[in-house]
């Protein structure tokens, strides 16, 4: 009898549920108990809830997936917006800033006569300032030494004696006569200082210079008569004072 109502009560199920050591079907599920039990009887546990308490379990877990959703829409929400506007806020900060340091560095660039070499004295950058008052192209000058603009009629020894104190890391300041591609006459006041790495050593030097090719013509002119071109009075008298010096 007790056969015969677990196959009205299961039906075709129960030929699953003696086969498997677990079952899982429509409504039923079955356990295999030898484990625990070690009687060879092949006791199984089988569970049939209630169609109630089913639709309870259903309904409970449809409640918790709803709530689950819901906080998680609550909060990608907000996350989502950070993610998007943050990023955006700050890369609109940094295109503005940039574009910014750009501005300024063209107008120094345009404006600051400035020109960069090795160690060996091989120029590795240079303004556009400097290529303009050279008359060369910028591409032109990279790669090549400041002889490109020097004057031929300079002192070696101002050079020697330049080289001979940046090289020792100290900064050299000066006049030197310059000249352009045209073969014309310019003036610079040179500020040159030596750059080092962090173990100290000089790796490069950057001068930083101004046209004072109009204060030479000037002073020039106030020591030199400029009908015959040679030394006025004042400069004749700087010379006398200059020998008295040296002699007494």
């Amino acid at each position: 009898k007790g056969r015969k109502d677990i196959y009205h009560l299961l039906g075709d199920k129960v030929d699953n549920i003696q086969s498997e050591p677990s079952y899982k079907g429509s409504g039923v599920y079955s356990y295999i108990l030898e484990d625990y039990f070690k009687n060879k009887e092949n006791l199984r546990l089988v569970l049939i809830p209630k169609k109630a308490s089913l639709d309870e379990l259903k309904h409970d877990n449809m409640s918790a997936a709803i709530l689950i959703a819901v906080i998680f829409i609550a909060i990608s929400f907000p996350l989502s917006w950070v993610a998007a506007i943050v990023p955006s806020s700050l890369q609109t900060q940094l295109n503005e800033i940039n574009n910014k340091l750009r501005e300024y560095t063209d107008i120094i660039d345009r404006n600051v006569i400035s020109v960069t070499t090795d160690f060996d004295g091989v120029i590795i950058r240079c303004s556009q300032a400097f290529a303009e008052i050279s008359g060369y192209g910028v591409n032109e000058i990279i790669g090549k030494t400041n002889a490109i603009v020097r004057h031929p009629e300079n002192d070696t020894s101002v050079y020697l004696a330049l080289w001979k104190s940046i090289r020792q890391g100290k900064t050299w300041e000066g006049d030197l006569r310059c000249m352009n591609k045209n073969g014309e006459t310019f003036w610079l006041h040179k500020i040159i200082t030596p750059k080092t790495n962090e173990n100290g050593v000089i790796i490069n030097f950057t001068s930083i210079d101004y046209d004072c090719t109009d204060a030479k013509l000037i002073e020039e002119m106030s020591i030199t008569d400029q009908l015959t071109k040679i030394y006025n009075r004042r400069k004749l008298n700087q010379h006398v004072v200059a020998f008295k010096v040296a002699v007494s």
